[in-house]
């Protein structure tokens, strides 16, 4: 009976290893794909019309504080509902 639950236990691990080995390597392909489409398309863009930096930098900068900001009120609600 235990060799039998050993095998049903190192099947699952080995499930979840495989699909871990598939998964992210292709996951980080997509994303670094990407994230060079976008950072391609944002240096053509910067080449060809400089006043986009002038409007695209504040605008990421208040884009980050914003996520930021909207991140510690969400953290505050949860400490304050856990000590309540």
């Amino acid at each position: 009976m235990i060799p039998f639950l050993l095998g049903r236990i190192v099947n699952r691990f080995s499930k979840d290893l495989d699909i871990v080995d598939v998964n992210i390597p292709m996951t980080i392909r997509m994303w670094l794909g990407t994230g060079s489409g976008v950072f391609t398309t944002l240096f053509v863009i910067s080449y060809s019309t400089p006043l986009f930096l002038i409007v695209i930098i504040p605008l990421g900068i208040m884009y980050y504080f914003v996520q930021v900001s909207t991140l510690l009120v969400h953290l505050c609600n949860i400490v304050s509902l856990l000590y309540r």
